[in-house]
């Protein structure tokens, strides 16, 4: 994993996490049930959230190489996958910030 996949792992992280506390406080609501809890302090959000990005890096390269094996997927894909998942969360956050200031 080279330093520019770490950015854009990060950086989708960061924007996802952005661009739902600004919804949030523009009155939106947290679609998702297992974050909902979570977003109830800035504090608690933000260590959930990197935590378990942080978590998944790690599960993913150290420990899940079998199961990955199995599914013939690479560790970097599963990083890939995770990437453009938060890239379209934040697509639908920005949408949805757009939709609750309209």
């Amino acid at each position: 994993m080279n330093l520019a996949e770490i950015i854009a792992f990060y950086g989708f992280q960061f924007t996802d996490f952005l661009t739902t506390w600004l919804g949030l406080r523009a009155g939106a609501a947290e679609v998702n049930a297992v974050m909902r809890p979570f977003v109830t302090s800035v504090p608690r959000f933000v260590i959930f959230k990197f935590g378990l990005a942080t978590f998944l890096l790690i599960f993913v390269f150290m420990t899940a190489q079998d199961w990955l094996t199995v599914l013939h997927l690479s560790p970097m894909s599963v990083v890939y996958i995770d990437t453009i998942v938060e890239g379209t969360v934040t697509c639908y956050n920005i949408h949805t910030l757009w939709r609750v200031k309209k």
